[in-house]
């Protein structure tokens, strides 16, 4: 009757045995007689870590010019199409401009009529002048021939009434001149004015660009303030994102930043930009847009979204080298080498990386030394061979 308690007993013991060596075989023994692994070992620090305020934008032009009629015309021709590079004073849009024409035609017509005027003003005025000097010498001569007797006091009257009568013809084709001159010289801003209008029935490129947008085709009548065309500077796009007030404080003209484009949907590298204006949005809103100037983009590229990444201050944090976090699943470890030489593996958790470095959040402290690049040999408990010159070199 005893037997089957004895049978239980043996199995028993046969599993705590069987644990036992398990659990012994999957961490090593730091007693045992193997020779010590090599490894790369580095400082956990506490160091001032920046802080980042990242936010999506769009690249914009630096410069962007609606092209739109001063007239209410029909469109004749469209020389460009969107995407078209334009140079400065090309012809964009031409418009049926015959009224203005016309306009123009009759201006330069009234400028030959105010020059005849003003001719014939300037004779008149000769001729009284030449009037005055006849006037002058006869009544000189008859005050002379009054003098001596041998003229009546009426012929001096009617001598001094001559000289007054060619004194006053000149003064009227003085001013008859200078109304003429008047005239011609409104006659001559009309007519330029009237070249003006005319000319606005060709739309030319305000500057070297692109045509981002086209709203006309041939046909369209043109009406004044409608946009036809939209043409953007060919420089470099700058890229413009909306912060709220809680996260521009202390972001200027100037402040340093990373930028980051997205051309094909892929992940691109950040590359440097500079923040060029921080503008106010409306006074509704405590929102602001800043512009950011960046290089390396090709020109063209407005449009595409990319993301801005400004520092914003620092913070005190833990870090280690990033060569020392091992992702095993959904595990982050780190092993760790303390004085006794062994290495312990222990679980971490994580934030932001900069270059060689990773924040850590928990997990280690400050002053422990962490293994580089462990070898997917090392496991938990390995007794470690660090070299004092390895070691420096890594925490450099």
């Amino acid at each position: 009757m005893t037997f089957p308690w004895k049978i239980s007993a043996v199995l028993a013991g046969l599993v705590t045995l069987t644990t036992a060596c398990s659990s012994h075989s999957a961490t090593a023994d730091p007693g045992e007689s193997s020779l010590p692994v090599d490894v790369s070992v580095a400082s956990v620090d506490d160091r001032e870590w920046a802080t980042f305020v990242e936010a999506g934008g769009v690249l914009r032009a630096r410069t962007s010019a609606v092209v739109s009629s001063r007239l209410l015309a029909p469109v004749l021709a469209v020389h460009v199409r969107a995407g078209d590079l334009v140079k400065r004073g090309q012809v964009l849009v031409e418009l049926d401009a015959a009224a203005s024409r016309a306009e123009a035609a009759r201006a330069t017509a009234s400028v030959e009529a105010a020059r005849l005027s003003a001719n014939a003003a300037a004779a008149d005025l000769a001729g009284a002048k030449a009037s005055l000097t006849l006037a002058r010498a006869t009544h000189d001569r008859i005050r002379r021939l009054h003098d001596t007797r041998s003229a009546t006091p009426q012929e001096l009257d009617d001598a001094a009434g001559a000289l007054a009568a060619a004194d006053a013809r000149v003064a009227a084709a003085h001013a008859s001149g200078a109304a003429a001159a008047s005239m011609l010289e409104a006659a001559r801003a009309g007519a330029e004015a009237g070249g003006i209008v005319a000319g606005y029935g060709r739309l030319l490129a305000p500057f070297d660009g692109i045509v981002a947008r086209r709203d006309v085709d041939p046909g369209t009548m043109a009406t004044p303030g409608v946009p036809l065309l939209v043409i953007d500077d060919a420089s470099v796009p700058r890229l413009e994102v909306d912060l709220d007030a809680t996260r521009v404080a202390g972001i200027g003209p100037g402040h340093a930043a990373l930028v980051r484009i997205d051309r094909d949907g892929s992940d691109t590298p950040w590359i440097a930009g500079r923040v060029a204006e921080v503008a106010r949005l409306d006074s509704a809103t405590p929102s602001f847009r800043i512009r950011i100037d960046v290089t390396g983009v090709p020109t063209g590229r407005a449009g595409l979204f990319g993301r801005a990444r400004l520092s914003a201050g620092g913070r005190p944090a833990v870090t280690a080298p990033a060569a020392a976090i091992v992702q095993r699943g959904q595990l982050t470890l780190a092993f760790v080498v303390g004085a006794d030489a062994i290495a312990r593996l222990r679980t971490v958790r994580t934030g932001d990386r900069r270059d060689d470095r990773v924040e850590i959040v928990a997990g280690l402290t400050p002053g422990e030394q962490v293994v580089l690049d462990p070898p997917a040999t090392l496991a938990d408990g390995t007794r470690v061979r660090a070299s004092a010159a390895l070691a420096t070199g890594a925490a450099r």
